[in-house]
C-alpha cells in the first residue's frame, strides 16, 4: 500500500544534534501547522504522487489522489485503489483486481494514518528547522522528522509549508529500501459537504466487487 500524507500527505543522521533554536523554531512552525488544521471541521485536498527510488534516475511513477480527512475518518482515493476508513474499520478496493480486502485499522496496517497527517509530530518524532527555500513566488519552510520508533518502514520525513498560511504545501517520506514518496497538494478545500457514510464501503457503489475479509475471527 502506498504510504500517505496526504498528507502526505516525512532524517538526516545528525537530526538529533540540531541546536536548540533549530528545534524551537520547528515547534513553532508545526504548532502553528496543527492549528491551522484542526480548525477545520474537515478537509478535502487534490494532491500529485511521485515515487522515485534513491539512485535510480530512470525509475519515476507519478499520479494524482484526492484525500478525504473528517475527524479520525479519511478517504483515499488513487489511480489504482481506494483506501476508506471510519476510523475502526479500513476498506482497501484494488480497481483492477475489482476486490475490496477488510481490516481492522491499526498502526500495523498503514505505518501513517492520513486522519493523523497534519498533527503526528506532536508524539512519536524528533524535529528540526532546516531553514526555508522559494518555489515561485512563495518561501517554504522546511521541517524534517524522524520517527521514535525504528521499526518503521520509513527513517526521514521532510515537510515544506507556506510560511504565509502555515499550510503545508509538500511533503517527502524516505524509505529505509530507498524509495522517495514525494506528495505535493494542489488544492485544498475546507469545510466541505461530508457525510459520515462517505467513510464506510458502500456495495451498491461498486457492483461486482469481491470482498475479502482479512479481520481476525478471534
Amino acid at each position: 500500500m502506498k504510504k500517505i500524507t496526504i498528507v502526505a500527505f516525512l532524517l538526516s543522521v545528525g537530526l538529533q544534534t540540531l541546536h536548540a533554536q533549530d528545534v524551537n523554531k520547528a515547534k513553532e512552525i508545526l504548532n502553528k501547522v496543527s492549528a491551522q488544521y484542526k480548525k477545520y471541521a474537515n478537509l478535502k485536498v487534490d494532491f500529485k504522487y511521485i515515487n522515485e527510488v534513491q539512485g535510480d534516475k530512470k525509475f519515476r511513477e507519478e499520479e494524482k489522489g484526492t484525500l478525504s480527512l473528517k475527524k479520525t475518518k479519511f478517504e483515499l482515493d488513487m489511480t489504482d485503489q481506494v483506501v476508506i476508513s471510519d476510523g475502526k474499520t479500513l476498506w482497501t478496493y484494488i480497481k483492477d483486481a475489482k476486490e475490496v480486502q477488510i481490516n481492522n485499522y491499526s498502526s500495523k496496517v498503514m505505518d501513517v494514518n492520513p486522519a493523523e497527517i497534519f498533527t503526528m509530530y506532536e508524539k512519536g518524532y524528533l524535529y528540526g528547522y532546516t531553514g526555508e527555500e522559494s518555489e515561485g513566488k512563495r518561501t517554504l519552510q522546511v521541517i524534517e522528522l524522524t520517527p521514535n520508533d525504528k521499526k518503521q518502514s520509513f527513517f526521514k520525513v521532510k515537510l515544506y509549508i507556506n510560511k504565509a498560511n502555515s499550510n503545508i504545501v509538500k511533503s517527502k517520506i524516505y524509505e529505509k529500501s530507498g524509495n522517495i514518496y514525494t506528495y505535493e497538494i494542489l488544492n485544498q478545500v475546507s469545510d466541505s459537504k461530508m457525510p459520515d457514510t462517505m467513510f464506510s464501503w458502500d456495495p451498491k457503489k461498486y457492483p461486482g466487487v469481491k470482498t475479502v475479509d482479512l479481520r481476525s475471527k478471534k
